[in-house]
């Protein structure tokens, strides 16, 4: 079988095909090639085949890189012979399912894996530099026997792990090893190929028949030659076999066929190792001779006992024992640990040191909200603990620093410098990940701000939950000096020490995330507090000089982005300066404003760094540091990775800076790499006490966060978070994991979460990522009404549109309600957003699974209605049939919010038409309806508006000024927009009365909009009332100061302008 690949997007189908079934190109007439010969695949849309490295008996293999991170990964892809054959295609998938369940530095790693539309099936998985047990064992004979014990207590710890899972191997052999040799010299092993795993408990069918021999004759245990299931001691039976492989350089049961191979592991005794290794320890020879018992039971019960034997007896013959402090291991006859220093015959466990989190903080001081499991100490006596806290105390006391250093940029900062103290007001840094951006903004903060100048620094949401207005919620923070857990009486507090208007403060509450009830519209509420927000700023920078840094600012909300472009068109005679961060460009070019595209470093930028690095080892690293400075091309995150790797003892520098990273992540403790993967799934940042709680409460938590620290993985900003040093740290750690695994870890983050008061954006996106589908509905949809209520509506058409997939699943079992009302929402959030196509797709595919429900039914006709008339083939015929239909389906609603929705877009398209007459009529009959219904929406007031405004346009004056005073006298206090009801009402009234020439009837209502809608914070239309009734000379001075005290709030220049000609000189003074 042959294969094709897409000319456009790569896509591999098996030859025969006429039609890509990715992207839809006719791929009939392309090249055919063999599966050896398919360098540039693309799998997934994002794994491109590189290099072919293998083939197997079942697959073939490449090297891979994923397009987007430019890490390498390995590819095996099934060959076509076996993808119909039901055995061999379940194992091929186990292999995947088997390995994605794990998490262990010694087991390969699956990322991925599938099968494409044209039945290509694949596995796609962490790529490793090295060559198997097998090719070793050919190349060097027997090994060692420290080295030998070492490989193996590597594979035995991976195997404890697939074992406390409840996953047994059943295929253990020299060729399932992968060995990696590190630049100290050491051996680091990978245990590969779980296609004939079994769980041990598992209902699934069999994938071999009773009776059938499956898995690898000289490593098969005796109890699996004779039918019996594989167990955990059958695979402690394998290793026995490879133990013996590796210390003699040959197999204890050999033949000529598979008969007499399978008959020695019945009927023989191996030959004793020390017969043929006299150099072997007796000790040694006895515990593989024990693993290698044809009785399961006198073998090893497990696989960490077999390490433990192994490691104690090496750790035994080498005269040493581990420090009672640190765990390191030493010659008993020293009286004080050489790595830490205790004095050895008067250490207790009591005894061992508390290590600092950081240089400013002790662990005795505050490293979590749990000081009871903060103060536990490690028992180095525990064996399942002793490898972890060996390696770690191996790393703080033994293992140099990096200092993070700020190197060149000696252009820029003149440049950044020119900019503080110049006439431009905003400036962009401007380059890719990892080029310095951050560096340079917050160097800029600490070395440039002073007495005279005040700083304030904005990231993006470091939960990754986009909360909205996070990065100006973090600005005023600052400003305010709040506290977590602030209120709105200490914000009120604030407000009042800057001398802000009272008008100003329900519009900061609301951007504060403390009052959700604002009643106004959404395009008003948005420049109302946008404009008190500005307000905010400019009169706390007013006289002091002031520096606002905006981080990452492309990875910002909508609310926040519109906020910044805002506040930049408004401070140009203030003493404020901008400056943003960015990957791409995020300001237009003007007089005011100038952008620094930072690049990559030269060999003398980079020099202080490679002095440090001198400083750092006796030995040389001259050509290793040539390989790293060629290979990050000046790039200075790749540079500073290279160096901590070489620091850490690594020497794979020629690496990317995705693969950089990873190895550095790998080379790590265990519990170090899951600290990492927990931050990274959280968000860039994670609170300690969630790692704690997740780790539950291990000791050794607290040293290993002083690894990950002083490996420069992670920094603590405060005593209760811990966050990555990089944003590309939270990019590479879930490219690691299993799909199994991160679906784990969000689980237990979503659970955290409920249980900690976490916010509905952050449950939304953890119970989604968890696949909770039947959970994720009601925490999308609430989180997506949140995002609307804090005026996000690009926020809130992302998680409307999670809920609408998700709910079209649910359907299929047959909840329609759900998928209809999602429908509902996500259409009407992309008509406001401009997406139109999109809209109507979604709203039509709600319709069909409306029926029987009358009022969805309604209000999804009614959007399509108002999408038809505003669309850019836009059709009025059809826009009106539609809002019809509607309206004949809303008549029969005991639904008032059904009722006053439809028939106030029926009257929006119909004033749009200048169809009042008929408008009028259709009005006139909704709000009779609505009438009939025991509650009334509280919104219901506007149909007396439009109503009155249809009766004013076609000459019912009296009918108008009726409708808008039956309409007051209906809203009463119970309604919660009732002060903005009134105000409107009045307001219209004035203009009615203003339009007919009643000036004397019209002035009460005019001053009584004015009072209400500057009290519910419209302060526009609140002026433009005053300036009405100053246009009639009544009260003429008060209502101009009114309105222009109320212009100059909101920075309505067209409000002044009218002031001014109305004689209000004395006021704009």
């Amino acid at each position: 079988m042959q294969f094709v690949l897409c000319s456009n997007c790569f896509t591999p189908s098996q030859s025969g095909m006429s039609i890509c079934p990715n992207c839809g190109v006719n791929i009939q007439d392309l090249p055919k090639v063999d599966g050896n010969e398919l360098e540039g695949a693309v799998f997934e849309d994002r794994y491109q085949l590189d290099n072919y490295l293998d083939e197997g008996a079942m697959a073939w293999v490449y090297k891979g890189i994923h397009m987007d991170l430019g890490s390498s990964v390995a590819i095996k892809i099934l060959k076509p012979t076996f993808q119909d054959n039901e055995n061999f295609l379940a194992r091929f998938k186990k292999e995947a399912m088997a390995a994605s369940a794990l998490n262990h530095p010694n087991i390969l790693s699956v990322i991925t894996s599938g099968t494409t539309p044209s039945k290509i099936t694949y596995i796609i998985s962490e790529y490793i530099r090295g060559t198997s047990l097998a090719g070793l064992l050919r190349n060097e004979g027997k090994l060692p026997l420290e080295r030998a014990v070492r490989i193996i207590a590597q594979i035995l710890s991976a195997l404890d792990e697939a074992h406390s899972k409840g996953i047994i191997h059943r295929d253990l052999k020299p060729e399932n090893v992968m060995v990696t040799t590190l630049r100290s010299g050491e051996d680091f092993t990978k245990l590969v190929d779980f296609g004939i795993a079994k769980e041990s408990h598992s209902q699934e069918p069999r994938l071999t028949k009773h009776g059938e021999l499956f898995g690898t004759p000289e490593y098969m245990a005796p109890e699996v030659i004779r039918g019996k299931e594989a167990t955990n001691l059958s695979d402690l039976y394998a290793m026995g076999i490879i133990t013996y492989e590796l210390l003699t350089g040959d197999l204890p049961f050999k033949g000529d066929v598979i008969f007499d191979i399978l008959k020695a592991h019945l009927d023989v005794e191996p030959l004793n190792i020390t017969k043929l290794c006299p150099e072997i320890p007796m000790e040694v020879d006895s515990l593989v001779m024990q693993a290698l018992s044809k009785d399961p039971s006198q073998r090893p019960q497990s696989a960490i006992e077999f390490k433990r034997a192994l490691q104690d007896y090496l750790n035994r013959s080498k005269g040493l024992e581990k420090c009672g402090s640190c765990g390191h291991l030493m010659d008993s006859s020293h009286k004080f640990c050489p790595n830490c220093g205790q004095n050895t015959q008067r250490i207790t466990k009591d005894a061992i040191p508390a290590i600092p989190v950081s240089d400013k903080e002790t662990a005795s001081g505050a490293i979590t909200k749990s000081p009871e499991a903060a103060n536990k100490k490690i028992d180095p006596s525990d064996p399942s603990n002793s490898q972890v806290t060996e390696t770690i105390s191996r790393i703080l006391f033994n293992e140099n620093v990096l200092e993070p250093m700020f190197v060149a940029r000696e252009r820029e900062i003149d440049l950044i410098t020119s900019f503080l103290y110049g006439e431009r007001i905003v400036l962009e840094l401007n380059g890719p990940p990892g080029i310095g951006k951050t560096s340079l903004a917050t160097h800029i903060l600490k070395t440039q701000i002073s007495a005279q100048i005040t700083g304030y620094y904005a990231q993006a949401d470091p939960t990754l939950a986009l909360r909205p207005w996070y990065p100006i919620r973090s600005i005023f923070n600052q400003i305010f000096q709040l506290e977590e857990g602030y209120t709105c009486k200490d914000i009120e507090a604030s407000l009042e020490n800057i001398n802000l208007e009272i008008d100003d403060v329900p519009h900061i509450l609301k951007l504060m995330g403390c009052k959700k009830d604002i009643s106004l519209e959404r395009n008003v509420a948005i420049r109302e507090i946008i404009t008190s927000a500005i307000r905010v700023i400019l009169a706390v920078c007013r006289e002091q000089p002031t520096l606002l840094v905006f981080d990452d600012i492309d990875e910002y909300d909508y609310p926040s982005r519109f906020f910044i472009d805002k506040l930049i068109g408004t401070i140009q005679n203030f003493p404020i300066k901008i400056m943003v961060t960015s990957e791409n460009t995020f300001l237009d070019q003007t007089p005011y404003s100038d952008c620094i595209i930072l690049t990559r470093l030269d060999q003398k930028d980079i020099n202080p760094l490679l002095v440090q690095l001198a400083t750092k080892s006796s030995q040389s690293w001259h050509g290793l540091v040539d390989t790293l400075l060629y290979s990050s091309m000046g790039l200075p995150m790749h540079i500073a990775e290279g160096a901590h790797l070489l620091i850490e003892g690594g020497s794979e520098v020629s690496s990317n800076l995705v693969d950089l990273v990873t190895l550095r992540i790998r080379r790590l403790p265990a519990i170090g790499i899951k600290v990492l993967q927990m931050t990274a799934l959280f968000g860039r940042e994670a609170p300690l006490e969630l790692i704690y709680d997740y780790l539950n409460h291990d000791p050794l938590v607290q040293k290993t966060l002083e690894v990950l620290s002083k490996r420069g993985f992670i920094t603590q900003t405060d005593p209760f978070t811990v966050k990555l040093r990089h944003p590309l740290f939270a990019q590479v750690l879930p490219s690691m994991m299993t799909g199994v695994l991160k679906v784990e870890y969000h689980s237990f983050i979503f659970n955290w979460l409920l249980s900690h008061n976490g916010s509905i954006y952050q449950l939304a996106r953890h119970v989604l990522l968890a696949n909770k589908l039947d959970e994720a509905m009601e925490y999308l949809e609430l989180a997506g009404d949140s995002y609307e209520t804090e005026l996000d509506d690009f926020g809130a058409a992302t998680y409307f549109r999670h809920a609408y997939d998700i709910a079209k699943i649910l359907s299929l079992k047959g909840n329609t309600d759900q998928f209809s009302r999602v429908s509902i929402k996500l259409g009407d959030i992309l008509r406001f957003t401009g997406q139109f196509t999109e809209a109507e797709s979604v709203l039509k595919e709600g319709l069909l699974f409306s029926e029987g429900n009358p009022d969805q039914e309604a209000k999804i006709l009614s959007s399509l209605a108002r999408l038809a008339f505003i669309s850019t083939d836009g059709s009025q015929e059809k826009a009106t049939t539609l809002i019809n239909r509607a309206a004949r389906i809303a008549k029969n609603s005991t639904d008032s919010a059904t009722l006053y929705r439809v028939f106030f877009d029926l009257g929006s398209i119909e004033g749009e038409m200048g169809q009042f007459d008929s408008g009028a009529n259709k009005l006139r009959e909704g709000i009779q309806y609505a009438s009939q219904q025991v509650t009334s929406d509280p919104k219901f007031w506007r149909l007396f508006l439009k109503l009155a405004e249809f009766e004013f346009h076609i000459g019912h004056e009296d009918d108008a000024i009726r409708i808008l005073m039956d309409g007051l006298s209906l809203i009463d206090e119970s309604f919660a927009d009732f002060n903005l009801a009134k105000g409107r009402i009045h307001f219209l009234l004035g203009q009615f009365f203003c339009h007919l020439s009643k000036e004397y009837d019209a002035i009460p209502h005019l001053e009584m909009a004015s009072m209400y809608l500057q009290t519910v914070g419209d302060r526009k239309t609140a002026a433009e009332a005053a300036l009405l009734i100053a246009e009639r000379n009544h009260n003429v001075q008060d209502n101009l100061k009114r309105a222009v005290y109320l212009s100059m709030q909101i920075g309505w220049t067209q409000g002044l302008e009218k002031a001014r000609a109305l004689g209000a000189d004395q006021f704009l003074n």
